[in-house]
């Protein structure tokens, strides 16, 4: 009998971008940035986070940008079993 089960959450078995959008809202009303840039965001889905914060704010610092990706994170765990929805096969 198996005791442990790994997955994989690419999108095969779990749709994560509607929830990691949730989560990016959130951090945009937090940080108080202009609407408007969930639309660039949201193209950024599967890029990491660090990374995401440079291409999208290229004028903030390297310790900005983790100090987002970390926020974000922190969001996320919080909210993730209330974001994922399971894809019915």
């Amino acid at each position: 009998m198996y005791k442990v089960a790994i997955f994989d959450f690419d999108g095969t078995l779990v749709d994560s971008t509607p929830g990691i959008v949730d989560v990016m809202k959130v951090v945009v009303d937090e940080y108080g940035f202009a609407p408007a840039i969930l639309d660039e965001w949201a193209l950024l889905v599967g890029v990491p986070l660090p990374k995401q914060m440079e291409i999208i704010m290229p004028e903030k610092s390297a310790d900005f940008h983790l100090e987002v990706a970390n926020r974000y994170r922190a969001i996320y765990d919080t909210m993730a079993i209330e974001i994922l929805s399971l894809i019915h096969i």
